[in-house]
This record gives C-alpha cells, structure tokens and sequence, in this order.
C-alpha cells in the first residue's frame, strides 16, 4: 500500500491545495484526498468553524463525501455510472485529464466548494462494483461495511497528522494506509500522542500503515499564514501569536500547538 516517494508527493501537493481552501475560508487549514490505487476517490477540509462542529475535520469530511455517495447510489439502484465496469490502467491518460480538471475547478476558484460537494468522478464508478458484487452475493440490505475492502486499497493523504478523534476512525473504516506532513504535538492520534495505527493500541480494529513528513514544511509554512494573521474565530480580543518552530513541529504561544 505504502508507494514511492514520487506518488507521495504528488497526492500531498492536492491534499496542500484543499489545505489553501481552508486557510482562504478562514478554517484551520488542514487539507486531504484519499486515493484508492492511485486514483483520487475523495477530498476534504477543515470546516469545523463554518459548520460550528468540532467534528468536520478534513478527514471526516472526506469519509462523508465517500458515504453520502455511497447511499445515493444505493437510492438510485437504475442510474448505473456510465463505465463503471471500466478501470482498466489503459485508460490512466483520460482518467488523469478528467481529474485534473476536476481539481482545477475545484481548487482554483475564489469561492467556496458547492454543498452538496461533488464526488470525484471515479468515485461512482468505483463504489458501483462494490455495490453490484455485494447485490450478487445477498438478497439483505446493503450497508457500508460492504467497503471495508475498498477502504484498505486506500491511502489517506493529509497535510497534517490526523487528531486522535480521526485516526479512530480510519482505523474503524480499515483504512489502508495513512500519509502526512507535520506533526500534531498535542492531539496527534498517529504517534504524536497515541498511536492509533499500531495493532498494540488497537487489538481489535484493523490498523494501518503511516508515512509522516512528506512536505511538511510546506504544511507549516500554511499554518503560519494562518496564525500570523489572527484566528478570526478566536476569542475577542484576539492574543498575539508568537510562532516557535522545533524541526517539522511548530508551535503558537500564548496559544496551544497547532490544533484540528
């Protein structure tokens, strides 16, 4: 599951984009894509101010977008996405192009992302063949626990590294693996503060593999612009940010380390 370097950096280059959005909407800026062998299944980013739950943290996002298209699809059991049944590598140059341009329209505007978001447009052709093995296989409802093999041919690419609350959960959908950039000293759920991934914390739940600090100076360079400028959400008046950087960790005093 774990790739080459060359991979690594090129999903962490679009998980630093959505990180961009974040930062322009005044959010955290916290960015992700999940890649299922090698193909960009879904995005998200911290929203947690906007929608004023502490829950909708990039990764949650994303993991939303997957199950949200997973019910539609199983609403609409007739609308049958056109070429799911083609994934073959042979169509890698069209399926590149068509991505692309979904980023750009995504990524390169000043506005916000539409709500109800977008699937990216392999996700219904993927999500399909799941489904329509499990329809084949049993007459009972279908549920997303049907996705478990999907979920461990992917890899989560975050700018930075998913909070306890997030690392549960990706260990609870089976995620494959898991790719970030800086580190998460206070609430990091991925060796920072636990380790969530590492079958000793958690016997019962799959676990998954971890690459850390890819582009992490990058990530950080995010975050100050962020607190350099003030929180716009933070607790009137507003404290001065002093930024200390220790290696690929950076923290904000009198503020607490960075936070989801």
């Amino acid at each position: 599951m774990i790739q080459d370097e060359t991979i690594h950096l090129k999903w962490m280059r679009e998980a630093l984009d959505f990180a961009s959005i974040s930062l322009r909407e005044g959010e955290v800026p916290v960015g992700c894509v999940i890649v299922y062998c090698n193909r960009l299944v879904s995005y998200g980013y911290n929203q947690t101010n906007v929608t004023r739950n502490g829950t909708t943290h990039a990764e949650f996002e994303a993991i939303q977008l997957i199950t949200d298209t997973f019910d539609s699809l199983l609403k609409t059991p007739s609308s049958k996405p056109s070429h799911a049944e083609n994934l073959a590598e042979d169509d890698s140059q069209n399926y590149d192009l068509e991505t692309r341009s979904f980023l750009d329209t995504l990524t390169q505007g000043n506005k916000p992302l539409q709500n109800p978001r977008l699937p990216p447009p392999s996700l219904p052709k993927i999500l399909f063949q799941y489904i329509n093995t499990a329809r084949q296989q049993t007459s009972m409802n279908i549920t997303p626990h049907i996705l478990q093999p999907f979920y461990s041919k992917c890899t989560l690419y975050v700018t930075c590294e998913p909070c306890i609350m997030c690392a549960a959960a990706l260990s609870l959908i089976g995620i494959g693996s898991v790719v970030y950039g800086c580190k998460n000293d206070r609430f990091g759920g991925n060796g920072s503060i636990l380790s969530l991934h590492n079958a000793e914390l958690s016997p019962v739940y799959p676990v998954y593999q971890t690459i850390s600090g890819i582009m992490a100076e990058e990530a950080i360079a995010i975050f100050r612009q962020f607190y350099s400028r003030g929180n716009p959400h933070a607790p009137v008046p507003a404290r001065p940010l002093v930024p200390i950087e220790k290696g690929s960790h950076i923290y904000y005093h009198p503020l607490d380390p960075v936070e989801q």
